[in-house]
């Protein structure tokens, strides 16, 4: 027999196949508990691959140095759930050693 004929024999009272009407309702209880058991993984899962997706960005970050000047800096943006990080290639943040080097010399 199939869920839904098990579920339908059930609500009817009725047995089938020398099975008793008890125990198809039994059967049918435990289908309606395994199918909300089902709805409640499946939620689940929906919940999981929400928080897992990770997403990707790029762009450019304006960082200003102490004497006002704006300089461009390329960047990623990966954001993973509740997690949010930014990475720079590397020699993007060389100007603030080239001023450091430059008040040195004065």
């Amino acid at each position: 027999m199939s869920d839904e004929e098990i579920l339908s024999l059930a609500k009817e009272g009725k047995g089938k196949r020398g099975v008793k009407a008890e125990w198809i309702k039994e059967m049918a209880e435990w289908l309606k508990i395994q199918q909300n058991i089902n709805k409640l993984y499946d939620k689940k899962n929906k919940i999981i691959e929400a928080l897992t997706v990770e997403f990707k960005t790029s762009g450019a970050l304006v960082v200003a140095d102490y004497k006002g000047s704006s300089h461009n800096v390329v960047i990623e943006i990966v954001v993973d759930g509740d997690y949010v990080m930014w990475e720079a290639p590397p020699g993007s943040f060389f100007f603030i050693t080239q001023q450091e080097l430059l008040n040195l010399f004065r």
